[in-house]
């Protein structure tokens, strides 16, 4: 199978707008980096629907996007359904913020928002888990989706918070792309091993 550069893109923009999305959620909990809230959950929007650009070009064709859905367990089907829940988790944390008088959603829209950002890239990584294609299905797969979330959301949300001069919330954004990124090396580690054992039975 030759490598699919529109779905790599589609799948690295979703894991991205999660990462910021769930990122900017752990600095409303620590009531951190208020000055990054807009912009994070502006470019975690914006990064999202080129994600969704990207895989309507692997489809060829924005039609053939509705063929995918003839069935409710098939991996586009799981995939839509994964970012219209992102997506509305997004509008109600903007309209959560914009009602509270610090920008800040309260704390359960902020968990709420969290759990979402990892459920994204998890289902993602799990639609494209595959019996016939041995080398995919394993759960380290949508594993490493994850740990890759959470790696590019830090590194993402540190951006934005050194460009809106959050200094509060640099330290942290940090601390969660580092810890991100050294799961991240070990899971990817395993992930190499674990595939390079079932190439017999490819």
């Amino acid at each position: 199978m030759e490598i699919q550069i529109p779905l790599v893109i589609f799948t690295s923009f979703l894991a991205w707008a999660a990462g910021i999305f769930g990122t900017q959620c752990i600095l409303a909990l620590q009531k951190r980096g208020g000055a990054v809230q807009l912009p994070a959950l502006i470019c975690s929007a914006v990064v999202l629907v080129v994600g969704g650009i990207a895989v309507v070009f692997h489809l060829t064709h924005p039609f053939n996007l509705f063929n995918g859905f003839g069935h409710i367990t098939s991996g586009i089907t799981i995939e839509l359904i994964f970012v219209i829940v992102f997506a509305i988790a997004v509008v109600l944390y903007f309209l959560m913020m914009r009602r509270s008088e610090e920008g800040v959603a309260p704390k359960w829209c902020a968990i709420l928002a969290i759990v979402v950002s990892l459920a994204l890239p998890f289902a993602t990584g799990d639609s494209y888990l595959m019996s016939a294609i041995p080398v995919w299905d394993t759960m380290l797969l949508p594993l490493y989706y994850v740990v890759a979330t959470v790696m590019l959301g830090g590194l993402a949300a540190m951006i934005i918070a050194g460009a809106t001069k959050a200094d509060d919330a640099v330290k942290l954004s940090a601390t969660v792309a580092f810890i991100g990124a050294v799961v991240c090396a070990v899971v990817s580690v395993i992930y190499a091993v674990a595939i390079s054992g079932m190439g017999a039975n490819y």
